[in-house]
Parts: C-alpha cells; sequence; structure tokens
C-alpha cells in the first residue's frame, strides 16, 4: 500500500486517490503492532522497545540503534515503522465504513473488529494504545498463557466496551462472536481440552449468565438452516452500523459539519444492505458458511410447480437430507437463471460443476440435462476474474451480459415469452432482469428488444471490455434467433443508436448474412 517511510511517517500520500479516503494509517498501524507482524522478515523496533514512550525517547533509541551502542541489534534484522503514542479517533469512522462495506466476508470477525474502533472512538481509557498493553502482557506473561495472544485483549476489551455502556444487546451479539470467532466460524470445529483455547472458552462461559445450551447451538451452528444463518449475519452487520452513526455523531460534534457525512454513512449503509439483501433485481449473498465449505455435490437444483401454475426454481443442501425438522432450502427465485447466477455470484461451484446437481421434476420448462449445460455457460462466461470484489476495484470499466431465452412450458411453443438477462458490471456487482416479450407478436421486433436491451449496457464501455451470450432455453429452439440479435448489436455498434421499425422492415427483405434462407422471422412485420 506505501513504503516504509511513509509508512513510518504516516503518510499515505503513495496510495492510489480512489482508496485514500481509506487510509487510516494509526488504525493500521496499532493493529500492526498489537499483533507484531513481520515486515518482510524484520521485526518492527517497536516492538523490542520499552512500553510508552513518546516521540523524543523513540527517535533515541533508534539513533542508537543505528550507530550500534552496544551492538545489542543487527539493523538487517530490523524495520523502523514509527512510533505510536495514540489512536487518532478521528481516523477510526472511517475504518469502521470500510468494514461496514466488507462486512458480508466475515461479519463475526467485522463486528468484533468495528467494536474494538468503537471503543477507540467512544470511550477508550488511559492506558494508552492497545498494543502497548499487548506489548506490556507479553512480556509478564507466561508463554503458554492466553493473555500473550493479542486476540485475547480485543476480546476482553469488547467486553468491557459493551458491560460499559449497557448494552445488552451488543454483549450478547458479542459473547456470540467471540465464541464462534475461537471455534472457528464460520465453519466451527470442536476444541481440544489442555488447550488455551479451551482454557479461554472454559475462563469465559464462567463468566456469562447463559441459557443452557447456547455454547452447544453456536457449537452446531454448522447445521443451521440458510435463513437462520443469514438473519445471525444480519443482526451483526446492523449492529456494526449502529457502531459506525455513533462514532460519526462524536466526531462531528467537533467538527460541526454532519451533513456530508451523514450522506456518506446512509449511502454506505444501504449500498450493504442491498449487497447482502440482494434488493431487487440483485442476487444476495449466501451465508459465510455456505461460501466457506467445499464439498462436491452440496447444492441441488430443481424446478417446483406451484398451485397457480407458475412455478419456482429452488437450490436445496443435498447434505442435510437425512436432519430431520430443518428446512434446507438454500434459494428460490421464478427463473432458472436467476438461481444459476447467484451460484455463480457467490461462487458456490468453487470452479467445479460437480458440486452443484441439477433434479429432473414433471412440469419443468428446462430439462436437468440442458440446465447444465447452461450452468457451464454461465460459470465460463461469468470467469472468476470477472466475479472477484478484486476484479470490481481493478477495472471498472468491463460489463458482461448473459441471455436466457424462455418460451415456457408448452413442448411446442417456438415463441420467446421472456428473455432474461444476468448483468455482471465490475463497478456496481451483478444484477438480473427479465423481459416479458409474451404481448409482442412481431419475433423480429421481440429480437430488436433484447439486442436493445443488451446494448443499453455494451454501448458506454469499449468493446475489448464488453461482451454477451445468448442461450435459447426455449422447448423447440431457433439457431437462427442468436444470429439475429448479433445483427442488431452490429448496427448498433456502427453508430445507430435505435433501428427504426420501417429500417428493420425494409432489412427483411435481405436476409442477414450467414443465417437461414429458409428463416421466416425477418419478414414478421411486413
Amino acid at each position: 500500500m506505501t513504503d516504509s517511510a511513509g509508512f513510518r511517517e504516516n503518510n499515505y500520500s503513495s496510495v492510489h486517490e480512489k482508496h485514500a479516503s481509506w487510509a487510516q494509517p494509526h488504525v493500521v498501524k496499532e493493529e500492526f503492532y498489537r499483533t507484531f507482524v513481520l515486515i518482510a522478515g524484520k521485526i518492527p523496533y517497536w516492538a523490542v522497545l520499552p512500553v510508552g514512550l513518546m516521540d523524543r525517547d523513540y527517535e533515541s533509541w533508534i539513533k542508537a540503534a543505528a550507530r550500534g551502542v552496544g551492538n545489542a541489534l543487527d539493523p538487517d534484522d530490523y524495520i523502523d515503522l514509527g512510533n505510536l503514542t495514540a489512536v487518532d479517533t478521528r481516523e477510526c469512522y472511517s475504518a469502521m465504513f470500510h468494514l461496514l462495506s466488507r462486512a458480508y466476508d466475515d461479519p463475526v470477525n467485522a463486528l468484533i473488529k468495528g467494536s474494538l474502533l468503537a471503543w477507540q472512538s467512544l470511550s477508550q481509557d488511559n492506558r494508552g494504545p492497545l498494543c502497548d498493553v499487548a506489548k506490556k502482557r507479553f512480556a509478564e506473561s507466561r508463554f503458554d498463557s492466553e493473555l500473550v495472544n493479542p486476540s485475547v485483549l480485543v476480546y476482553d476489551t469488547v467486553l468491557k466496551f459493551y458491560e460499559g455502556l449497557n448494552d445488552q444487546d451488543g454483549l450478547a451479539l458479542i459473547r456470540d462472536c467471540i465464541y464462534l470467532q475461537i471455534v472457528g466460524y464460520p465453519v466451527p470445529r470442536p476444541v481440544k481440552t489442555d488447550t488455551s483455547e479451551y482454557r479461554l472458552l472454559k475462563r469465559y462461559l464462567n463468566g456469562w449468565t447463559w441459557t443452557a445450551g447456547r455454547a452447544r447451538q453456536l457449537q452446531d451452528y454448522a447445521i443451521w438452516p440458510e435463513n437462520e444463518k443469514l438473519a445471525f449475519e444480519d443482526r451483526l452487520i446492523k449492529k456494526l452500523s449502529s457502531l459506525c452513526a455513533q462514532s460519526l455523531c462524536v466526531y462531528n460534534r467537533k467538527r460541526r459539519n454532519i451533513e456530508n457525512d451523514i450522506a456518506l454513512l446512509t449511502a454506505l449503509d444501504n449500498a450493504t444492505f442491498n449487497d447482502i439483501k440482494g434488493g431487487e433485481n440483485r442476487p444476495a449473498y449466501a451465508s459465510a458458511y455456505l461460501r466457506d465449505i467445499d464439498i462436491d455435490h452440496c447444492l441441488g437444483v430443481s424446478f417446483e410447480a406451484g398451485s397457480d401454475g407458475a412455478g419456482r426454481w429452488v437450490v436445496r443442501d443435498n447434505r442435510a437430507r437425512a436432519v430431520q425438522g430443518k428446512d434446507f432450502l438454500l434459494f428460490t427465485a421464478p427463473r432458472l437463471l436467476y438461481v444459476l447466477g447467484w451460484i455463480v455470484f457467490n461462487r458456490l461451484h468453487r470452479g467445479k460443476n460437480t458440486s452443484i446437481e441439477f433434479f429432473h421434476r414433471t412440469g419443468s420448462p428446462v430439462p436437468s440435462g440442458r440446465a447444465r449445460q447452461v450452468f457451464e455457460e454461465v460459470c465460463a462466461f461469468f470467469s472468476d476474474d470477472s466475479t472477484s470484489r478484486s476484479a470490481l476495484r481493478v477495472r471498472p470499466e468491463c460489463v458482461r451480459v448473459f441471455v436466457a431465452l424462455e418460451s415456457g412450458v408448452v413442448a411446442s411453443n417456438r415463441r420467446t415469452e421472456w428473455a432474461d438477462f444476468l448483468v455482471q458490471k465490475e463497478q456496481m456487482g451483478m444484477c438480473f432482469t427479465t423481459l416479458d416479450l409474451s404481448r409482442i407478436q412481431s419475433a423480429l421486433l421481440k429480437h430488436h428488444c433484447v439486442a436493445t436491451h443488451i446494448w443499453n449496457h455494451l454501448k458506454n464501455v469499449a468493446p475489448e471490455h464488453g461482451a454477451y451470450h445468448v442461450v435459447d432455453f426455449r422447448t423447440v429452439q431457433d439457431p437462427t434467433v442468436s444470429g439475429a440479435i448479433d445483427d442488431f448489436i452490429a448496427e448498433f455498434r456502427k453508430g445507430d443508436s435505435e433501428i427504426s421499425l420501417s429500417e428493420a422492415g425494409r432489412k427483411s427483405a435481405d436476409p442477414p448474412s450467414g443465417r437461414s434462407h429458409g428463416s421466416g422471422f425477418l419478414l414478421d412485420l411486413l
């Protein structure tokens, strides 16, 4: 992110402009020091110097080390990243914004870190930065003591923070988070006896007035239904959002310029929950557990016919069939492409298509074999690079549009009734839309509508950064359809943003180059 000289002086001028708003030098440095991270194999001088040095004293120590006084420290083994006497509380709310924007990756860890930032911002005591407390503990404790673990210091601090606020809801949530963090969220594992983790859990459980079975319930987190996991994560992220708002209000009491920051908080808050919940036309995030497990044949996709005839596509957890009394429905949507997009968006296929099974059900508008084939096309089209969160920041100009044409369940139906679109805009994430084409009689006009919708996504990006792919879910497929859509988009690329109906009618007299002359769909408008 920056070089050691900039880090030492708390200067992040080398950070790219669009990331500069998230650079919190004191917050980052405190965590570096508290966790005793080595930099390129070198030990920060801070880690071996006395606790609580003021900047002037710190510099004296560094100069003495550079001169080799006493030959106690080999300069080749150490790096100077600067002193730290306090964390600037003005950085805390910005750091919390950054946590909130990525909370869906690990909501448990996000709330623990966010609570620590809130403590630093709202009620930091006079012990100095937490890294100083960690260094002092390390010097005074046995090597096998759990108190040497920097995470334990964080846990104890945030517990006291919520107790001091008399926030019972926050205290209950943070206890759950600490327990899950120790046992291995999002996939808990049994904690072996005679370990520091076991001793730590025992110490906490002896002091917490938990209801009977709460520890066992959290230990069994892996078999919670997906909706319960998502509801739990939702509570954690809402709590983090509330802490952001409190920290922001404290900061603005001094700054007295709250309007822009409240707008920023509201926008980020809404964007975060839209990402997690999916919102209208946006795939929702799966639980952190579901995104973490890696077991073949774990998800099953099938069609369920509804009493109203509409039906729905569902995703279930195949591994949980033997567990009674639980609803292992993971996701549902009225359109197959939306379900496939949800799977790829959350990377539940893990790059291995065998992790998904497709089951044929009576009345399914798409046979299981065809659904599998299209799923593989979706996986190939939205590669790991295009769906990764790092790629969303590196290449904001890229757009990919996947289109599925459907006709319904009537076996002889050749008509295109719907066109489903799965769109990946690297800067905005993935979205899903459906065009109802059932009221349009002309096949040519339907293809024109589909092409126009595709072009609306691609027209503002360079050709090498935009791509589209059309598949046919119709019971009776027509290979000339995708060719007609290609021709319209080719015309759009030449500069015609719209093709008038009269022009489309004139074009229909000559079949598109490379298309079957026997196809009659281009004559529909005459």
